[in-house]
């Protein structure tokens, strides 16, 4: 699945930030009343993708020396500029076509009224819950194709491209390298372990309708599907930081890619049929989801 590209605030479709978005400072009318600025605002989504750019690109990229994420003395975001967010605003505008006009602080200080209240959202913008619903529930629709699969090509097809957005999408590097970095700050914690929790649901849903439809039992006494998505869940995390370590997909001395070969001994243990009879099965047509328009 590819990374989602979408231009923000470019239409109805983009989630709304309300509840994501809290440290916004006022604006004033023509009668010079302050009213709560939008959180839903263009410019607003622009500032927080050019912060969040701007930390995938201090946190995520670095290559050498000693890294300043790693120093307890620092704040959690204080090691990135807002001249360096100003830098990726205007990469990011110029890149989808647009004039970034006089990329100066300035903007992100109108609208945040202080640094410290722009980080504190930006880091509330990188764990947003929307980001992940939509990911998931494309991956969702895509149930009844890929269910045309046999049971063994879904498993080779989900791992490697479940592994490759691991490695691939910026948001869940910088989602994991902040996590690492900082296991001391609760309120990160709290928006890493909530993301965990979403992601974790919505992947137990999926299993819950795999497993129904391939007819493969997947649950050891007492489990429930979420107990699934943890064990799958923190395999491929696993496998990632592996392919993080080594640079590459790591792989088995036969070949075989780590992240399959992990959910395939999970997969025999709890239904007990060895793998080549596992590998064959196809779903059951009467049990594939419909896609609704």
């Amino acid at each position: 699945m590819s990374v989602d590209q979408r231009v923000p605030g470019q239409g109805p479709e983009d989630e709304d930030l309300t509840e994501v978005v809290r440290h916004l400072g006022q604006t004033f009318g023509r009668d010079g009343r302050p009213r709560p600025r939008s959180a839903n605002e263009p410019e607003v989504r622009w500032c927080l993708e050019a912060g969040v750019r701007a930390l995938h690109e201090e946190f995520c990229r670095f290559e050498q020396g000693e890294h300043q994420a790693v120093l307890p003395a620092n704040e959690l975001v204080g090691a990135v500029s807002l001249r360096r967010v100003m830098d990726a605003y205007a990469e990011l505008l110029v890149e989808h076509g647009r004039d970034p006009g006089h990329a100066s602080r300035d903007r992100v200080l109108r609208r945040w009224g202080s640094t410290t209240a722009f980080q504190r959202d930006v880091l509330r913008y990188v764990f947003r819950p929307g980001r992940e619903e939509a990911r998931l529930a494309a991956r969702a629709a895509q149930l009844p194709a890929l269910m045309e699969l046999t049971l063994g090509e879904l498993v080779e097809l989900l791992a490697a491209e479940e592994s490759a957005i691991q490695s691939a999408d910026p948001v869940i590097q910088l989602q994991d390298a902040l996590q690492s970095a900082f296991p001391a700050d609760a309120r990160l914690q709290e928006l890493a372990r909530l993301n965990l929790e979403r992601r974790t649901a919505a992947w137990a849903d999926l299993y819950r309708v795999l497993g129904e439809a391939y007819a493969i039992r997947l649950l050891r006494p007492g489990w429930e599907w979420t107990d699934l998505a943890a064990v799958l869940g923190t395999l491929v995390e696993g496998a990632h930081r592996r392919s993080v370590a080594f640079r590459e997909v790591p792989v088995l001395t036969t070949g075989a890619p780590l992240a399959r070969e992990m959910v395939v001994l999970v997969l025999e243990a709890l239904d007990g049929r060895p793998w080549a009879e596992l590998a064959g099965l196809r779903a059951d047509p009467a049990r594939r989801p419909h896609v609704t328009s």
